[in-house]
């Protein structure tokens, strides 16, 4: 939904506001990347359960630490943030941080190798280093 939300905004953000040349293609890119991984992620999450496979949760992960970042940066970076979009970012920022806490015990469970381990922990250290820096952001 953040992302639809951004796409709303992004539009009416354009016709009322003067954009540096150049930003308005770069966001709508961005929420266009955004919607992609999203979508991704979600694919990724369904099949890591229902296959309990827990390299497939690790990419479930690595998708979350990206979108971690994207969704720091429309809640707070943009060049005009509404205080929608600010609100929208921090429950998108909670959701993604619950999202990681649950994929990291259930690829812990569904781990059957040293290698899907090692995978899954360092996945879920690349997406807590996005995690904290979302935060700090």
């Amino acid at each position: 939904a953040n992302g639809v939300v951004a796409l709303v905004l992004l539009t009416a953000k354009n016709l009322k506001f003067d954009y540096p040349r150049g930003w308005a293609w770069a966001e709508l890119s961005l929420i266009l990347l955004f919607l992609l991984l999203q979508r991704l992620q979600w694919i990724s999450g369904c099949y890591a359960n229902r296959a309990q496979s827990a390299i497939s949760m690790a990419c479930f992960l690595s998708l979350s630490s990206v979108l971690l970042l994207l969704a720091s940066y429309f809640a707070a970076l943009q060049v005009y943030v509404m205080e929608v979009e600010f609100v929208m970012g921090l429950i998108s920022l909670s959701l993604l941080a619950g999202q990681f806490i649950l994929a990291v015990f259930a690829g812990h469970k569904y781990s059957k190798r040293p290698r899907d381990s090692i995978f899954l922990y360092l996945a879920a250290a690349v997406t807590l280093a996005a995690l904290v820096s979302a935060w700090v952001l």
